[in-house]
């Protein structure tokens, strides 16, 4: 009898598929117990609100002028979606490419106005405000979980809520909007999973991170925006990209499904139900949409063939350019010769459980000498800024890493205009001050500089967890203690407090993800691409001076 193999996957997997690969083989389904959620789509909202989607709502089309002849399928309605802006429609023209009319018959002629010009591919965050307040006066207590596709749209939606009279009237109303994503702070992070006083309505603006990851226990009511981030990689260019799209069916079910956790809910979903019968079934998997250097590192490493036709076996293999990408990629770095035969830099590599280009930063540190900077930078890399990103704190904190970069400042990042020497500076600062004057000092450096206590902390044993790594793979010697690794006397740490050499390390391991100013003062790649400093860089407002 062969042995019995056991394969236990989410509830979101595509099982037929995978039954048909593992050679047709049985499926048992274990269903949870939840409670009945009632569902209401976009025409129902509209209907239950008495909703008018505005001529200036930012998600309305609008057309250039009033005379022009907006025909179903025309090119010059092709023409005026894309212009996206002008006069307001006053009959019953359809700007919506996505409109179906024979879908929306029983909906009121209100209703119907609305989704003949809506842009669904854009977020109502009026239509969102009206619907909370609704489901706050009229709806029985409970929390509402509102799925945004970013920290972006959940800034935007906090702000537009917390200055509005309903609630931001009220400081107890006010301090129960509260987001939810990767970049906010733990005691934040915990603070969803505390339940309001009686009266008081709880909001939580999350990412996906809510849809599977978290459980919080009194949410009730769901409202989905039907949009999702999702990182691309496109391997032509090699580059990662957050791109916006509409969520899978599965995705849609889930997310349906934190309202009936604890007891029958509702269901707000902001999208139609003719649009729902189109999603996909199931999210891109993870293998076709990330790079694929580690992996295709780790199957040269255990001798499983040559990457193309290893990863050619995979359910869903990845697309064959990406995988071509990921081997010239690890080419460059030096990693693998041209018939993907590993070199000792890429022994070393395949050792470290990082991404190649940190993996990368950390040998050369060692090499060079500025191993304790360098490990500050992969931490951060690998997890988080220092810096709070809390919304009231989140300017405050940008000021603060630009101080630090000052000439004045008598720190690795004077007058480097480097956000990974910023990040250096504000822990070394904060670590110095916890090893002269205690916890107390460190706290309130912490508070002065605007940082985050808890990610400061992670940041330690993340440092701690990767000078072990490489003491594990023999690149590192001494003693297994995490406090040596910033023994300035260590010929690790040399040139630790040298902001060139710690400069010469990144540059040499995150190539060709550089950038420099061109001679008209624009951002450029090195392939001659014009980029963006983003806002919160200290070298933001440096292009076009």
């Amino acid at each position: 009898m062969a042995p019995l193999k056991l394969v236990l996957m989410s509830a979101t997997i595509d099982t037929t598929l995978l039954s048909a690969y593992l050679d047709g083989c049985p499926v048992l389904s274990v269903g949870g117990r939840t409670f009945p959620v009632e569902q209401n789509y976009l025409e129902d909202i509209y209907e239950m609100i008495d909703y008018q989607l505005d001529q200036d709502n930012p998600a309305s089309y609008r057309l250039r002028s009033q005379n022009v002849n907006v025909l179903v399928g025309s090119q010059t309605r092709d023409k005026v979606i894309r212009s996206n802006w002008g006069d307001d429609i006053a009959g019953d023209e359809v700007l919506n490419p996505a409109y179906n009319p024979e879908s929306f018959t029983d909906c009121s002629m209100r209703t119907r106005r609305n989704l003949m010009r809506l842009n669904e591919e854009k977020i109502d965050y009026e239509l969102i405000q009206s619907l909370l307040v609704h489901i706050d006066e009229n709806f029985d207590e409970g929390a509402v979980l509102v799925f945004l596709p970013g920290m972006a749209e959940i800034n935007n939606l906090y702000d537009q809520l917390t200055s509005s009279y309903h609630f931001g009237k009220e400081a107890a109303k006010r301090d129960w909007i509260m987001p939810l994503h990767s970049n906010i702070s733990p005691e934040e992070q915990r603070g969803v999973f505390k339940n309001p006083p009686k009266g008081i309505r709880k909001f939580v603006l999350a990412t996906n991170i809510a849809e599977t990851s978290i459980t919080i226990d009194d949410i009730v009511f769901v409202v989905d925006s039907g949009h999702v981030k999702e990182r691309q990689y496109d391997a032509s260019r090699g580059l990662g990209m957050l791109i916006e799209g509409w969520i899978s069916a599965a995705s849609a079910k889930q997310r349906k499904g934190r309202a009936g956790r604890v007891q029958p809910g509702v269901c707000f979903s902001l999208f139609t139900s003719d649009r729902a019968g189109k999603m996909k079934k199931h999210p891109v998997p993870e293998i076709m949409r990330v790079p694929l250097e580690e992996v295709c590192l780790h199957i040269r490493k255990l001798q499983l063939g040559l990457c193309k036709e290893f990863l050619g076996r995979m359910v869903e293999p990845p697309h064959s350019h990406a995988i071509d990408a990921a081997v010239s990629a690890l080419t460059n770095i030096g990693a693998i010769t041209a018939d993907e035969t590993l070199t000792p830099l890429g022994d070393h590599l395949a050792g470290l459980p990082v991404d190649c280009r940190i993996g990368k930063l950390l040998l050369l540190g060692t090499i060079l000498g500025c191993l304790s900077s360098i490990l500050t930078v992969a931490a951060c890399l690998s997890y988080k800024t220092p810096f709070a990103s809390s919304y009231e704190e989140r300017d405050a904190a940008d000021r603060c890493k630009a101080a630090l970069c000052l000439p004045t400042t008598k720190t690795i990042a004077s007058g480097q205009c480097s956000d990974h020497l910023a990040m250096v500076a504000a822990y070394n600062g904060w670590l110095e001050a916890k090893r002269q004057k205690g916890s107390g000092a460190a706290r309130a450096y912490a508070k002065a500089q605007h940082l985050s206590q808890a990610t400061l902390y992670m940041i330690t044993d993340l440092r701690k967890q990767l000078v072990m790594m490489l003491r594990d793979i023999g690149f590192v010697q001494g003693g297994r203690r995490g406090d040596s690794i910033d023994d300035p006397d260590s010929r690790y740490n040399r040139f630790s407090a040298n902001p060139t050499f710690v400069k010469n390390c990144l540059c040499a391991a995150l190539y060709p993800n550089v950038a420099m100013l061109g001679p008209e003062g624009a951002w450029l790649s090195d392939g001659g691409d014009q980029l963006h400093c983003h806002p919160s860089s200290v070298n933001h407002g440096e292009g076009g001076r």
